[in-house]
């Protein structure tokens, strides 16, 4: 193994490109109270629309619409 020059290294990578990251949102799957959906984001109030083989609402782990990520005590159960 070959030793690494530091100064190339702190170069090399402060020339990476960064990201512009956004805070992580977290939200939960709340009842609607509109009959066609079943549940809306708490952060969006957008809509659940996935279904699974039974033809069962399937709460996703993510919003699809504004990306929350979907931590409240209802996750996961149906």
């Amino acid at each position: 193994m070959r030793p690494v020059d530091a100064d190339f290294l702190i170069e090399f990578l402060s020339d990476l490109p960064t990201i512009d990251a956004e805070p992580v949102r977290h939200g939960k799957w709340i009842k609607s109270e509109i009959p066609c959906e079943e549940y809306v984001c708490s952060e969006c109030g957008g809509a659940c629309w996935y279904y699974d083989a039974n033809k069962n609402v399937s709460k996703s782990k993510y919003c699809p619409n504004c990306g929350s990520v979907m931590r409240g005590d209802d996750y996961g159960k149906k």
